[in-house]
């Protein structure tokens, strides 16, 4: 009579998160992704006073209201603009009636003689029926809004003397 060893079937291993690790792993995400959502934008540096580019920052932002406008550190943030857009979804062309809202976020780096304008569109949506209507989802920005401003500021500081590097 033989012995023969039986082997179990292999079970691949699975990932298993202890619970003392799940609150620092969900905060350490939401912060890789709320810096990565503020890394992109629209960029320009400029020969000009660092003072010069923020007061024609502020004017070129006008008539928004600003939730945040520190000079020192170089950054303004605009309240929302709320808005309505229609969508349409699914094969038939359904039109979903879904609410957005936006903010421009400026960020100015100042180098000596050169200054670096940053432009960042942040935009959110919130549907009004399904599973999306119990809270504001985070949408793409849009290039051209951040282009367009930027541009806005672009020409503000050209009647002052300053040019592009």
């Amino acid at each position: 009579m033989t012995t023969s060893s039986v082997r179990a079937p292999y079970q691949p291993s699975t990932f298993n998160l202890q619970p003392r690790f799940l609150i620092p792993t969900i905060l350490m995400l939401s912060l890789l992704t709320s810096c990565a959502s503020l890394s992109g934008g629209h960029t320009n540096t400029v020969y000009c006073p660092y003072d010069t580019v923020w007061e024609e920052t502020v004017l070129a932002l006008h008539p928004a209201t600003f939730t945040t406008a520190d000079k020192q550190d170089g950054n303004i943030e605009t309240d929302w603009e709320k808005g309505m857009s229609n969508t349409t979804s699914g094969a038939l062309g359904r039109t979903n009636l879904v609410q957005e809202r936006s903010s421009i976020v400026v960020n100015l780096d100042n180098d000596e003689k050169l200054t670096t304008i940053r432009v960042n569109h942040v935009r959110q949506t919130h549907h009004l029926e399904g599973t999306r209507s119990l809270r504001w989802m985070h949408a793409p920005s849009l290039p051209e809004v951040e282009q367009r401003i930027l541009s806005k500021i672009q020409r503000r500081l050209k009647t002052q003397g300053c040019r592009p590097v």
